[in-house]
């Protein structure tokens, strides 16, 4: 039998909560630690430099480089092989010239000369003559040939070279027709000592008819040609007072 409030519906006891400590939170990822670098150890201390021997710019005299430069000039440990490398080279190590219009200069072993290879124009003057005759038929114009010599007079050491050729096509002995190509150049020869060139500078020759036509000549053989030494060339703007001029090729040694 129910008593007053009561229910018929069973009462069940609630159930007990977990432990704390009983409860397990999710574990956070665990980070690894690097390894450190072992240490580093400082390099080595390099070895003295050790003296070297070689001669200055454009020297003969060995001479000790504590320094150790060795970017260009070729060096010895000794005295002795350094002296001995002065005694078999061809040219200073540092000297330098100018012919007028390149540079040349000697290597740093002393092997031999270098140069620039600049073009530089220098023209040729004729004088044409009737066949198998002193009679000049056709010469230059004369200013304008003087303004071209003056210009590369510049030089101090340039000649003005005279050739005469010998004529082909005539049964003449060849002695002969040498005989008159070369006087056909002393010819030319009076005649540009009287319009003032120093004669001290103007020499004849013999002209080589095959050098000629490699240059493009194609005209008369019964000629005179007046140039320059082609071994000896100027760029327009060389000026006489320049450094160029004191260091002029042939006017100082270089062995």
């Amino acid at each position: 039998m129910l008593g007053c409030g009561q229910s018929g519906v069973p009462v069940t006891a609630p159930q007990a909560m977990p432990a704390a400590s009983s409860v397990v939170a999710p574990s956070a990822p665990r980070l690894g630690l690097a390894a450190l670098p072992p240490p580093v150890e400082p390099p080595p201390a390099p070895p003295p430099i050790r003296p070297r021997w070689t001669t200055s710019k454009n020297s003969n005299e060995c001479s000790e480089n504590s320094a150790g430069d060795t970017s260009y000039y070729q060096h010895f440990q000794t005295r002795e092989e350094c002296e001995t490398w002065v005694k078999e080279r061809s040219c200073r190590p540092g000297f330098a010239c100018f012919d007028g219009c390149n540079w040349g200069g000697c290597d740093g072993d002393g092997k031999g000369m270098t140069q620039t290879l600049l073009g530089c124009p220098s023209l040729a003057y004729n004088f044409e003559f009737s066949p198998r005759s002193m009679d000049v038929q056709k010469e230059p114009d004369w200013a304008w040939m003087q303004e071209g010599v003056a210009e590369e007079f510049k030089a101090p050491q340039r000649r003005l070279i005279i050739s005469g050729y010998v004529e082909p096509g005539n049964t003449e002995v060849r002695a002969s027709a040498e005989k008159r190509a070369l006087a056909r150049a002393k010819l030319v020869r009076r005649k540009l000592i009287k319009h003032g060139l120093p004669a001290k500078r103007l020499v004849t020759e013999l002209g080589d008819v095959e050098a000629l036509r490699a240059v493009g000549y194609a005209g008369t053989l019964a000629l005179v040609r007046v140039g320059f030494d082609p071994a000896e060339r100027v760029r327009e703007d060389f000026v006489p007072s320049s450094r160029e001029y004191q260091l002029w090729c042939g006017a100082i040694p270089r062995k």
